[in-house]
């Protein structure tokens, strides 16, 4: 039946909204005692929401743009607190493969774009707001399982990776650029992995 082919077939637009969990990829300083390790794990740790657009003109390959959010949130006592945000906006080049039964495909990318930062911090009993901008890039593998020929399951896991050397510390309205070493860098480095819909036309 013809008709009933035609409404299994993967469209070329398909926009997804998604959420999940995320873990920051840097490296703890050699030095840091365990009540420093145990707070940093917290800051690691945290949630990761967004959206994205892909674009196929053909069968197999496509485009793609994603805007990705990462929040987490951590104290350690009333001295010591972070607030982080880190964004990611981007376009990629991106392999559809589908499987026989027309339902099920796996869609891989390789992105690249901005990558902004952004932490309200307090340390030593001392507030202030940090913020960075720099680029980024990173890969992404989802699997889409088609619910109605118009609607899909998502789970995505994405890996994005970036390094800030210099940022803006912002701390009671006195700014100042501050440059890092490069054995400080700043690692943005993350990994999550999201369940969303996809909506497919």
């Amino acid at each position: 039946n013809t008709a009933n082919l035609d409404s299994t077939q993967w469209p070329r637009w398909q926009f997804g909204v998604n959420g999940g969990y995320g873990y920051r990829l840097f490296r703890a300083r050699k030095e840091a005692t365990p009540y420093e390790l145990k707070y940093i794990d917290k800051i690691k740790t945290g949630f990761s929401f967004g959206t994205d657009l892909f674009y196929f003109p053909w069968k197999s390959v496509g485009f793609g743009v994603k805007y990705n959010m990462y929040r987490s949130k951590a104290e350690r006592d009333i001295r010591t607190a972070d607030d982080i945000t880190l964004q990611f906006l981007g376009a990629s080049v991106a392999h559809r493969k589908i499987f026989t039964n027309q339902k099920t495909a796996i869609i891989s990318a390789f992105w690249a774009g901005y990558q902004p930062y952004k932490n309200v911090a307090r340390h030593l009993g001392q507030s202030y707001t940090m913020k960075a901008n720099t680029m980024g890039w990173g890969i992404s593998v989802g699997i889409d399982h088609k619910i109605t020929p118009k609607l899909a399951l998502s789970l995505t896991g994405n890996c994005f990776m970036g390094n800030i050397y210099k940022f803006k510390r912002d701390s009671k309205g006195q700014v100042e650029n501050i440059k890092l070493p490069y054995d400080a860098f700043e690692d943005l480095a993350r990994a999550d992995i999201t369940l969303g819909l996809k909506f497919l036309k």
